[in-house]
């Protein structure tokens, strides 16, 4: 590691959570609640065991479309600029983060940058416009040195991975649910930089909850898989999914301890499973979710979770439903079955 990681503490956390839920910018999203057998009737769900019960988390449903405003108000909250008018903040988004971040600080009228990769999706790239930001697309193998071409004439970069209160605010989602939730055996949780996964993971953790929380990443963009076998924050440069929100360049140096001290491991899923498991909600229970906000249902109808569910309780956060039901309708159209 580059330098030493502060220490996370309970209070700290519940501090950012009590500070974020007070902001009155998001709200307490609702829990799908027993959609194990729904899930289970499904064509691609004769993996899960049918002692199994699955809640789901819908962050989908969350103010933006998703978690990511949990995190992005406790971190402009608590930025540090000397002159906010003459400020130019800049930041990296496949598109989630992006759309917090141009929401909040378009309304603090700071000017600002969002670098996104050519992978992300058209649609995001033009909200994020509509909501008064300028749009940069970079290749994703030249996101890291654009930021530093950035850095270098004056910008002021607003981390979307590896930022302790961009985290602390994360964590907001793991006390909720430890709050709904007294017994949870397994919790899965979409990873791209390690922020939602390092947040929930600390906060089930601290409380001394044995819940066992795993990261679901995609085969081709699988940076904390790899930082967790490598015991170190893993680069990917040329990462790429059809869950473009969880292919970011790099593992946080910041979220990779946190997610390896209090996380119990990673799974992969590939971005067929992923589509498949878009579908599955979609036919199923009804809800429109983006590749991202699936990974996790993905990972549990495709046999992926490295530990044996029977009699388990399972809850999967879905993180994301910012998705037209015409992309949908495209993704779906090529699914292909491994």
């Amino acid at each position: 590691m580059s330098s030493p990681v502060p220490l996370v503490d309970l209070k700290t956390l519940q501090d950012a959570s009590a500070f974020v839920k007070a902001s009155g910018e998001i709200r307490q999203t609702p829990v799908a609640l027993h959609v194990d057998d729904c899930l289970r009737s499904s064509d691609h769900g004769s993996a899960l065991p049918p002692s199994c019960t699955v809640h789901l988390k819908l962050e989908n449903t969350q103010v933006g479309g998703s978690f990511k405003l949990r995190g992005v108000v406790n971190q402009i909250a608590h930025l540090d600029v000397e002159d906010p008018s003459a400020a130019h903040l800049f930041t990296i988004s496949g598109g989630n983060y992006g759309k917090a971040f141009a929401t909040l600080v378009n309304r603090k009228a700071y000017k600002n940058t969002v670098l996104m990769p050519t992978s992300a999706p058209l649609e995001r790239v033009a909200l994020i416009e509509s909501l008064g930001s300028t749009v940069v697309r970079v290749d994703t193998s030249q996101l890291l040195d654009k930021v530093q071409e950035y850095q270098a004439s004056g910008l002021t970069f607003v981390d979307s991975i590896d930022d302790h209160n961009l985290v602390n605010g994360y964590s907001s989602l793991g006390f909720e649910l430890a709050d709904v939730f007294q017994d949870i055996d397994v919790l899965l949780v979409p990873c791209g930089g390690g922020g939602l996964l390092a947040g929930i993971s600390a906060a089930f953790g601290l409380l001394g909850r044995k819940t066992k929380v795993f990261g679901v990443e995609p085969e081709m963009a699988d940076s904390m898989r790899q930082s967790f076998e490598r015991n170190e924050a893993v680069k990917m440069p040329r990462a790429h999914s059809v869950a473009s929100g969880l292919a970011p360049p790099f593992a946080g140096q910041l979220t990779f301890p946190l997610c390896k001290q209090f996380a119990a491991g990673i799974c992969t899923v590939s971005d067929s499973q992923i589509i498949a498991a878009m579908k599955t909600l979609h036919e199923s229970l009804g809800l429109l979710v983006e590749p991202s906000g699936a990974a996790g249902v993905a990972a549990l109808l495709f046999g992926k979770v490295p530990v044996d569910l029977q009699n388990k309780t399972v809850v999967v956060v879905i993180s994301g439903g910012n998705i037209s039901l015409e992309n949908f309708r495209t993704l779906s159209a090529e699914e292909t079955h491994d």
